[in-house]
């Protein structure tokens, strides 16, 4: 890697750390006069020099003028930094030294919201609810004990640069990792922007785009001239490089329910692995650091890479899509794409990633395009299977042939399969993941998932205090070890050594981690079919998703949609999804009625992006999915545009995985299309969940649950008849009836009207009169809380427009035959 890219990347990450210093109140490293105002143009572009002089290696110093001199640019080196800076952020200041006191959560201004919500001056630590959700303020007090809390942090922040040992560090790609894994914990909630600008960007994703772009104009070798002309034009600046991979739903799902628990979490796991392999392949075939790696999660990719890398790019396709057709035979396909950037597209960044997304997923219907005619021509036709003996096949996939072999337990299953149960088996108790650089294998079948990622250059090991293993010789690049943990363990040091070699970088990596054991093993779906209460055994998968995404991507901030920005916005995802959903397992002293422990319940498979897959008891997934609705929102600040919507299936023991993740994600699908009118009178869709069958929007999924409950709790005291519930949704049943007779009626007619159909409001009906007949004999023969109840469900069936009421009852009274049926 050229040390000219690798030194603009590394004044790009630290051009504007002098903010922090200077919000701390650190002392300038010289006086200021007019003179050095001539060479700096701010006090926080001299404040970076304090920094500097401490933690950066002298051998390195004099090529690094572009922290503090980006402003009033002379070298070359300057201008790469100077643009860089102005196409990250490409937001004009009013007075870039004036103080910003704390940082607005990204969400507080998407999509028109405008209600300032402000984060916390704190090390990251996602796992924490105090530390990563916005609290809403005034201007005034968002300003209390600022400065306090940034001298605080700004000690921390120097206190783990010395632990590291960064100003002895040298070796420049080591160097440059460690500190953009320093400065992700200590300045992701720090304001990026000057006075004149809406603070939602944090100085992190500021820093890192800037090394990226920066990175990029050194590997093209821009001059000066070009770089102070380029904004007015429409020259390429940079390629966004995007990647995904295809075949997820059948490769992760389509297993037999028998013995998926065991390997289920490592398959997403072992995705997510090779993903990073992948996005680490063509950055290092691109000679780019780490810092051109803009998003890496959900089984792709996204980097900033220099205009001159397309032919580059062409042949590294070809060779990724032709090692992973060997891996796994064509159950993964990978599709690579690219387009040129001008500073246009920089600004509005939003619209440039989604062209490159639309793009990506019509070339995914060819996952194979990119592979070499010699390598599809020697795939195409070959047999499925091996033949021979009947019974060896691998009970869990279906595959057969020489890798299948008999388990501990006498069963046979593939030699992959086998090491995604060991890679299972070990995740829950892991603390940190080791990938070292490595020279890339020769592509076979996959084998063994440390195997796979060694196509790909990667050495791979979960490890924790008892399994950490030396490392191969061939493992001889860089070692990146993510701690799972936010704080590091005072001894980890010394235990990690045999894996730390001398080119290793410790960064903090949140992972959704939710794994029930049972006897020291993944629990099986049978044990998690257990419910929270009761007898009746069911398990089931839940599947949720962000509402309308990408269009708030795209579109969502406006004419502010600048690389930074959008950064920012996918971070604060990483950060919830990953970092602090699986804590909504545990009691939840921020959400109403959240006192169950939900972890001896839940299997969490994916937590990513903005999607979420889990397998868990029936009782309890519904409840994990309310947790997590009400959870969004607080950390969104309360925007109205960052929604849910939920899908929740059921199955018995014994049925297929794929099965239920398929009518889960049809549930979750029929839960964006629930249409209904809002108070506004609007006619709404999505922010909706799908469980037994039953759309509801959350809201009214809340008094569902809470009703259900309730009966159960009458039932179960003898309060009033189980009777009750059947008769309750049977009169359900009419008025669903007689919704899908008005719709079969308006849709005989629809060629003649050609008018759009609205849900007619069936104010009365048979049901009626039966509610008002079979309900006023149970409430006579209920007592206590079970006669209110009933009282309370005729008001309901009594009481004209009152349809989304009514739909909430009728799932109500299932759920509660649920909770009160035997096993």
């Amino acid at each position: 890697m050229a040390d000219e890219v690798l030194k603009a990347a590394l004044a790009g990450l630290l051009h504007d750390v002098g903010r922090f210093a200077l919000r701390a109140g650190e002392p300038l490293p010289s006086p200021w006069d007019k003179q050095t105002e001539q060479s700096y143009g701010y006090r926080h572009a001299l404040a970076a020099g304090g920094f500097v002089n401490e933690f950066v290696p002298d051998v390195w110093r004099e090529d690094l003028s572009a922290i503090g001199k980006h402003h009033r640019p002379k070298t070359q080196a300057d201008h790469w930094v100077w643009l860089a800076d102005q196409l990250s952020n490409a937001e004009p200041e009013q007075g870039e030294d004036a103080v910003v006191h704390r940082m607005q959560s990204v969400f507080s201004n998407l999509g028109g919201h405008q209600k300032p919500a402000y984060l916390p001056l704190v090390r990251l630590n996602p796992t924490s609810h105090a530390s990563v959700f916005p609290q809403p303020a005034s201007d005034k007090a968002a300003g209390a004990n600022a400065q306090q809390e940034y001298r605080d942090l700004w000690r921390r922040f120097g206190d783990e640069c010395r632990a590291r040992g960064l100003n002895q560090i040298d070796d420049l790609p080591v160097y440059l990792e460690t500190l953009l894994a320093i400065l992700q914990e200590f300045t992701w909630s720090i304001p990026a922007a000057g006075p004149g600008v809406i603070p939602d960007v944090s100085l992190f994703d500021h820093l890192r785009t800037t090394a990226a772009i920066a990175a990029c104009l050194a590997a093209d070798g821009r001059s000066a001239d070009w770089c102070q002309k380029v904004r007015q034009g429409h020259d390429p600046v940079c390629l966004l490089v995007g990647a995904d991979l295809s075949g997820l739903q059948s490769f992760i799902y389509t297993l037999a329910s028998s013995g998926a628990a065991k390997s289920l979490r490592a398959r997403s796991f072992y995705i997510q692995l090779i993903s990073e392999a992948l996005a680490f392949s063509v950055a290092e075939a691109l000679d780019l650091p780490a810092t051109n790696l803009i998003y890496v999660g959900g089984g792709g990719f996204q980097l900033l890479a220099p205009v001159n890398a397309q032919a580059r790019l062409a042949e590294i396709r070809r060779d990724l899509a032709d090692r992973l057709l060997m891996l796994h035979e064509g159950a993964l396909g990978l599709t690579l794409m690219w387009q040129r950037l001008a500073a246009t597209d920089l600004a509005d960044f939003g619209k440039a990633r989604d062209k490159l997304g639309r793009a990506i997923n019509q070339a995914k219907r060819q996952p194979f395009a990119a592979a070499s005619p010699e390598r599809l021509a020697a795939a195409v036709g070959q047999a499925l299977t091996e033949g021979g003996d009947p019974d060896r096949f691998c009970r869990v996939t279906g595959e057969d042939g020489p890798t299948v072999m008999r388990d501990k337990d006498g069963e046979w299953k593939a030699a992959f399969v086998l090491s995604l149960e060991e890679l299972g088996r070990r995740l829950p108790r892991s603390s940190h993941i080791v990938l070292a650089q490595r020279k890339a294998q020769q592509a076979a079948r996959a084998t063994d998932w440390r195997q796979a990622l060694a196509v790909f250059g990667v050495e791979a090991q979960v490890v924790d205090q008892e399994l950490a293993e030396r490392l191969s010789p061939e493992a001889s690049g860089i070692v990146r070890i993510w701690r799972l943990a936010p704080s590091p363990e005072p001894s980890e040091a010394n235990w990690l050594r045999p894996v730390m070699g001398t080119r290793a970088i410790i960064s903090y990596r949140p992972l959704a981690r939710l794994t029930p054991l049972k006897a020291g093993a993944v629990a099986t779906f049978d044990d998690l079919a257990k419910p929270l209460r009761g007898t009746f055994q069911r398990w089931g998968v839940l599947r949720m998703d962000v509402d309308n995404l990408g269009r708030l991507f795209q579109s969502g901030f406006g004419q502010r949609a600048n690389l930074s920005r959008v950064a920012s916005l996918s971070f604060a995802l990483r950060l919830f999804f990953e970092g602090w959903l699986p804590q909504l397992a545990a009691p939840v002293p921020n959400i109403a009625d959240a006192t169950d422990d939900l972890r001896d319940h839940l299997y969490l498979q994916y937590s990513g992006g903005d999607d979420v897959f889990i397998v868990g008891a029936w009782d309890a997934l519904p409840e994990f999915a309310r947790r997590v609705r009400q959870s969004l929102s607080d950390y969104a600040a309360g925007n109205p545009q960052v929604t849910l919507s939920a899908g929740i299936s059921l199955a018995d023991a014994g049925f297929p995985l794929y099965q239920a993740a398929q009518q889960a994600m049809e549930a979750e699908d029929a839960a964006k299309n629930f249409k209904r009118q809002a108070p506004s009178g609007q006619e709404v869709s999505k922010d909706a969940v799908v469980f037994m069958g039953m759309p509801l929007d959350w809201a009214a999924f809340g008094t569902a649950k809470n009703m259900a409950y309730h009966l159960a709790q009458a039932i179960e005291a003898r309060q009033m008849p189980r009777s009750t519930l059947q008769t309750v949704q049977a009169l359900d049943g009419q008025i669903r009836q007689a919704e899908r007779k008005a719709r079969l009626d308006w849709l005989a007619r629809k060629d003649r009207t050609g008018q759009k159909y609205v849900a007619p409001k069936l104010l009365y009906g048979r049901w009626t009169w039966m509610a008002a007949y079979q309900l006023t004999r149970t409430a006579q023969a209920g007592r206590d809380e079970g006669k209110q109840l009933v009282e309370e469900i005729e008001m309901a069936f009594l009481q004209p427009d009152s349809r989304e009421q009514l739909r909430a009852l009728g799932l109500s009274a299932r759920w509660a035959q649920y909770l009160t049926r035997g096993g």
